[in-house]
């Protein structure tokens, strides 16, 4: 027997297996007891004893747990009694292990109910609820999906509407209204286009809003759904009626408007209506004549019609209301009637409806409506004057800017310009600008320079800066741009806009150093590469020509240089590359611009390259048109003719420059060119012709330069050559080519020292240039000039050798060859001269002569002058034709020479021992002289001088003086003169002696000599009872017996002073001793110039003492006199000369026994033919010495 104190242990009065026998035991006798279907009946329902059918279910699944009803039995059980979570498990369980579509029906029945219980029991708690509401919802739709067509759509529609699932309360009453056509009606058609609607079912909507529209009457909220639906769906005219019906009908003041909208719009949106405005008219008229119209039905009809875009109606509305009703206007239909009447652009009755409404209302809203539609209408000024009136009554930021894009300063300057300084000073820097705006207008420059000095002291900042430089740039105060871009630099760096301000600033100062900063450094701020004249411009100015030149070269490559940059990029070009690409710039200018220059310098580039290929196919590629105006440039005409002239095709040469010369006889290129040709040619009558035009145009001449001078020289015209090479030489004294030429030509007319010195200058200024430019070492034409220095000035021999080798590439053979000749000419070389021509074999007329020269043969003298005279030089065919014996052709070639070498001494020489030696020379003279009003002199002189012996030449000459006295006899001397004579450097002397023939026959004599040193000569002078010219009076009786001492010194090679002392005894022809004079002379020359018109300026000091015997009745009184002299050409009155040559001097002296003394002689001087001088000169003096009267002469002489 079972007891608790046998087990105290247990919990329990029945064990579990008990209690499981007693409950089926139970259990069978119920199923015994009880009816089978009243069972089943009470388990399947919910009722008070669902515990004991929970029990009893347990109890049968034990005998059989794998019937399935009474497991879904115990599933709605468990949801009876509230046991939700073994309905969930149980069920979930049958679901997992079940396919039997019979049972899932009601699984999933079950399972949807399960849950709609368990989202019921959380009836307090909503958020839980909420959340648990969307599985709700697909559970109902996932049990509706799996019945299919054994749907019960009560059922669901119900469940549907107590869970709020509104898709599928729909399709539940959308189908049971198919299901159940008999059951529809109004209500149900009703509902279900409000759940259509809801849903945005718009299609079943419409259907749904179909059917109903088929009953007599539907109610109002309905009406309305119906208008929106129809409308959606594009039913406008349907729509149309039906609002219109209602708006007719209406009589609430809201519907009313609502309606008429709808109606409005609908009527707008019917398509194809051509009478829809007319419609619109009669809607609005419609409205209108149902009531009085008050400011809400006016601003209900604007509003409709701008909302639905009729705004010309609108604005028609507008102005008819506001011309009747303008007192129902109030601020809201006042907007929409602006806005109205804005669209359709009527601004005048927009502006007065503006001005109204500020009038009625104020308020900045209409002040502003009003601005804005003052400027629309181009009432300016009205705009302006509300704007200072916004902005002075309400300070707004709006008015201001209305004042600020509506005036201007031609008409509120005083306005503007207070605004912009006061937002300057509110810290707006966009303001600045306008600020300086408003001093260039009103012109207060200073003002405005002292506003921006101030800013930039209180205020400094970049913009500030940048526009006070631009005030001063823009009011021409450069200087203080500049200053003021210095210091902005120093701040803030480069500006790209104030860069290109100073640069032209600086252009404008000429301050180029610093404008070409700028360029630079605006050229590199640029992002991409641009054409930048102003850059390149400046470059060359500045001479940064490596800069420049990779400028241009990247502007080129770039396609963006200029066509006129192009000149300057070969120069570059030329100047700095080793290897110039000159003709491939050419070319690309020539293509790009068929600029007749680009082709010129193109075809001169082929000319010098010598590819005659080239430049014969550019000639072809010309356009016949071009062709024809090319033919009129004379640069084009001597291209050409020089083209030929390297072909060696001269009569086409000369055919181009025939033409070019007929055409343009006057132009100076032409005959540049011309001049050039004929030179390398040789054509020496062609170039003779062209020489003696030359000489009829002067002008012409002097503007051709050079060539003219070398033609001269070519011709062997040395006269001509220096007289035209001298004013060349004084214009361009660097030019190395003159100055050589010159040496030679002093060298010529034998002024040896002159000569040497111009060579020493030019070598020295050569080692210079090629100090400086070493890149002149590549030149042939200085190459050239520089080896005939080195020849002179270089020594060691060998030392000479290394430079010939070291220019030898620059030359060809033949012309190297002739440079080693003329080196070995000039060192008097003569075997190797003769050495190297055989060896060379060269054979030049010159060389030839020059080799028969030094070697004394006769016979190829005799040969080259029958062959080669007009290429051999005068004096060279003078020595050789007295050589060969022929001394009457050498005079007469010698006479040919001086016509052309005046100045060559050498010729002069050569002539002057010839004359002498073939002829005697002859002469006489007249002399007449007034020597006071009362006393004249006529004196007459013929003289025989000859060649006695080595230099020293002697003289008979027969003298004759006349002396005219009024009221007394005249006096009259004949005299007889022997003189011998030596004119040899360094000791020059003189001595004659002379019978005087007449009342007093005397004999008189006079010796004179002089030694010459380097700078310095010493002179003596003694005469013996000689006639005095110390008075005329005194000349008449009275002679004298001088001793002179002088000396000379040469300061320069055109200075000289020299002193002298002399003492002279006076006697009468009785030897009557009379008294003395010494006199102390301290003379200066300067030589202005040397050559024909020779220009010498001199003075004197005489110190004069005079000491007669009382008995004498002469009482000169010692004096000292100054005296200065000007003499132009004066020694060509002693040489003989080719042409008529003039000469005179002028001298003005004082002393302290006159005021004042003049002295004035003109003379004339020439050939009359080949081998003679005549001498004409007119004299005049008064005031000199001691003599008072002035003095006239005429003195005329002949030599031959």
């Amino acid at each position: 027997m079972y007891s608790i104190a046998e087990n105290e242990k247990n919990h329990t009065i029945l064990s579990l297996k008990e209690l499981i026998a007693i409950i089926i035991v139970f259990a069978f006798m119920l199923y015994i007891l009880f009816p089978k279907g009243d069972i089943e009946d009470l388990l399947q329902s919910e009722h008070e004893n669902t515990n004991l059918s929970i029990n009893y279910l347990e109890s049968m699944l034990l005998y059989h747990p794998d019937n399935l009803e009474l497991k879904i039995l115990l599933i709605k059980n468990y949801r009876y009694k509230g046991e939700l979570d073994k309905a969930t498990v149980l069920n979930n369980e049958l679901l997992q292990s079940t396919t039997d579509h019979t049972t899932l029906q009601q699984l999933y029945e079950q399972e949807y109910l399960i849950l709609k219980e368990r989202y019921f029991q959380l009836a307090k708690k909503e958020q839980q609820q909420k959340e648990l509401m969307p599985l709700l919802h697909q559970k109902l739709r996932a049990y509706y999906d799996y019945l299919g067509d054994q749907r019960d759509y009560l059922f669901f529609f119900a469940e549907a509407t107590q869970i709020n699932h509104q898709a599928l309360k729909y399709l539940a009453l959308n189908n049971l209204m198919k299901q159940r056509p008999e059951l529809v009606d109004y209500e149900f058609q009703k509902k279900a286009y409000y759940l259509a609607s809801s849903l945005n079912y718009t299609e079943e909507a419409y259907a749904h809003l179909s059917k109903l529209l088929e009953y007599p009457s539907i109610d109002r909220q309905l009406q309305e759904g119906a208008l929106s639906l129809l409308i959606n769906h594009g039913e406008y005219k349907r729509a149309f009626k039906i609002a219109k019906q209602l708006f007719v009908r209406s009589q609430d003041q809201e519907e009313v408007m609502h309606l008429f909208n709808i109606t409005l719009y609908a009527l707008q949106q019917i398509p194809d209506d051509g009478d829809i405005q007319s419609k619109i008219k009669a809607l609005v008229q419609l409205y209108k004549e149902s009531k009085t119209l008050k400011h809400d039905d006016i601003y209900l009809l604007l509003h409709t019609l701008l909302q639905t875009g009729n705004t010309t109606a609108s604005s028609l509305l507008a102005q008819e209301l506001f011309e009747t009703q303008w007192e129902d206007f109030d601020e809201e239909v006042c907007q929409l009637a602006i806005q109205s009447l804005q669209y359709s652009n009527d601004l005048e009755t927009a502006l007065q409806i503006a001005y109204f409404a500020y009038g009625r209302y104020m308020g900045r809203k209409w002040l502003d409506a009003t601005i804005r539609l003052s400027m629309w209408t181009s009432k300016v000024n009205d705009a302006i004057t509300l704007s200072k009136y916004g902005y002075t009554f309400y300070g707004d930021q709006r008015y201001e800017q209305s004042i600020l894009d509506t005036a201007t300063f031609h008409s509120e300057y005083a306005l503007l310009g207070q605004i912009y300084q006061n937002k300057v000073a509110d810290g707006n820097l966009s303001a600045i600008a306008y600020v300086a705006e408003y001093f260039d207008y009103t012109g207060e420059i200073d003002q405005g320079e002292n506003y921006f000095t101030q800013l930039l002291r209180y205020a400094p900042c970049p913009e500030a800066h940048k526009q006070a430089i631009i005030f001063s740039y823009n009011n021409a105060n450069l200087d203080k741009a500049l200053s003021l871009y210095i210091s902005y630099q120093k701040k803030y760096g480069d500006d790209t806009q104030l860069l290109q301000l100073m640069r032209n600033s600086a252009i404008a100062k000429k301050r180029y150093p610093q404008a070409y900063t700028y360029a630079k450094a605006f050229n590199a701020m640029q992002a991409q590469l641009s054409l930048d004249k102003y850059l390149t411009d400046l470059a060359w100015l500045q001479k940064d020509y490596r800069f420049m030149h990779q400028q241009l070269w990247n502007y080129e490559k770039e396609n963006l240089i200029d066509p006129s940059y192009y000149y300057r990029l070969v120069q570059l070009e030329e100047a700095l590359s080793p290897k110039p690409r000159t003709t491939y710039l050419y070319r690309k200018a020539w293509d790009s611009t068929h600029n007749p220059s680009y082709l010129m310098a193109l075809l001169y580039g082929y000319m010098d390259n010598k590819n005659y290929t080239a430049f014969e196919s550019v000639i072809e590629d010309i356009p016949e048109s071009m062709q024809h105006e090319l033919e009129k440039s004379n640069h084009y005409l001597i291209l050409m003719a020089n083209f030929y002239s390297q072909q060696t095709k001269l009569s086409k040469a000369l055919k181009y420059f025939d033409k070019a010369l007929l055409t343009s006889p006057k132009d100076t290129s032409l005959h540049q060119a011309y001049l050039w040709f004929l030179i390398d040619r040789q054509l020496s009558q062609r170039l003779n012709h062209e020489l003696t035009l030359l000489r009829q145009a002067p002008v012409l001449r002097q503007q051709v330069g050079f060539p003219s001078v070398v033609a001269a020289m070519s011709l062997q015209k040395s006269d001509l050559a220096l007289r035209w090479l001298l004013p060349l030489l004084h214009e361009e004294k660097e030019r190395f080519e003159y100055q050589l030429l010159y040496a030679d030509l002093l060298e010529l007319q034998d002024r040896h020292e002159g000569a040497k010195k111009a060579r020493h200058a030019l070598f020295a200024r050569m080692e210079q240039m090629i100090a400086t430019s070493p890149e002149l070492l590549n030149d042939k034409h200085f190459a050239r000039a520089y080896l005939n220095m080195v020849v002179r000035y270089v020594y060691p021999y060998a030392k000479k050798a290394l430079y010939f080798e070291a220019f030898q590439s620059l030359f060809s053979d033949q012309e190297f060859n002739e440079l080693k000749l003329g080196w070995y000419t000039y060192t008097q070389s003569d075997a190797k001269v003769a050495y190297f021509a055989h060896k060379h074999n060269i054979n030049l007329p010159w060389l030839n002569l020059y080799l028969a020269m030094s070697r004394d043969n006769t016979p190829l003298k005799q040969k080259l002058l029958d062959e080669s005279t007009p290429v051999l030089a005068f004096r060279d065919r003078v020595i050789a034709s007295r050589d060969v014996g022929n001394p009457k052709e050498a005079l007469n070639l010698a006479f040919q020479g001086l016509e052309d070498n005046n100045q060559d001494t050498d010729l002069f020489k050569i002539y002057r021992e010839l004359l002498h030696e073939e002829h005697t020379q002859q002469s006489l003279q007249s002399h007449v002289k007034q020597l006071t009003p009362t006393v004249h002199r006529w004196k007459t002189e013929a003289s025989l001088r000859w060649h006695l012996y080595k230099g020293i030449q002697s003289e008979v000459s027969l003298k004759e003086q006349r002396y005219l006295i009024d009221n007394r006899p005249d006096v009259t001397e004949q005299s007889l003169a022997l003189t011998l004579q030596n004119k040899q450097e360094p000791l020059r002397w003189s001595w004659s002696i002379e019978k005087h023939f007449g009342e007093h026959a005397i004999l008189s004599t006079q010796a004179e000599t002089q030694y010459q040193l380097d700078r310095l000569s010493l002179g003596l002078e003694g005469i013996y009872r000689q006639r005095t010219e110390l008075t005329p009076q005194l000349q008449l009786d009275t002679f004298e017996e001088k001793l002179k001492l002088s000396t000379q010194f040469a300061l320069t090679h055109r200075d000289q002073i020299g002193i002298a002392y002399e003492h002279v005894g006076y006697y009468r022809n009785n030897q009557t001793y009379l008294g003395e004079s010494q006199q102390l002379q301290l003379t200066q020359s300067h030589i202005f110039k040397a050559g024909y018109p020779d220009l010498q300026w001199s003075n004197y000091l005489n110190l004069n003492r005079y000491d007669f015997i009382p008995k004498s009745a002469l009482a000169f009184k010692d004096f000292n006199e100054w005296g200065t002299q000007l003499s132009w050409g004066a020694s060509s009155q002693y040489q003989f000369n080719r042409s008529w040559r003039p000469y005179g001097t002028m001298a003005l002296s004082v002393n302290d026994q006159h005021n004042l003394g003049t002295s004035l002689s003109l003379g004339l001087t020439g050939m009359l033919n080949r081998q003679d001088q005549f001498n004409l000169m007119l004299d005049y003096s008064k005031g000199i010495g001691l003599i008072d009267d002035a003095s006239y002469g005429v003195h005329l002489e002949y030599r031959f």
